[in-house]
């Protein structure tokens, strides 16, 4: 029987690896890299929702990917 626990390594080691320009923007816009030992610091990034030059920037770094992935 498999019971698989994380405390969110799995998360943190894929955005910083995955999409660092995502984490980059997770960082600066938090103030500090505590994110990246405890998930729970995005909670503080709620009051960025409506936002817009925010969510601009997250459409952006969303869209750059796409295009990397189908350029692959």
């Amino acid at each position: 029987k498999f019971q698989n626990k994380t405390n969110g390594i799995t998360q943190r080691r894929w955005l910083g690896l995955c999409n660092p320009e995502l984490s980059a923007l997770i960082t600066e816009l938090s103030g500090n890299s505590n994110w990246l030992t405890n998930l729970d610091e995005l909670k503080n990034l709620e009051h960025y929702a409506g936002d817009k030059a925010v969510l601009d920037r997250f459409i952006a770094i969303k869209q750059d990917n796409k295009k990397v992935l189908a350029d692959y």
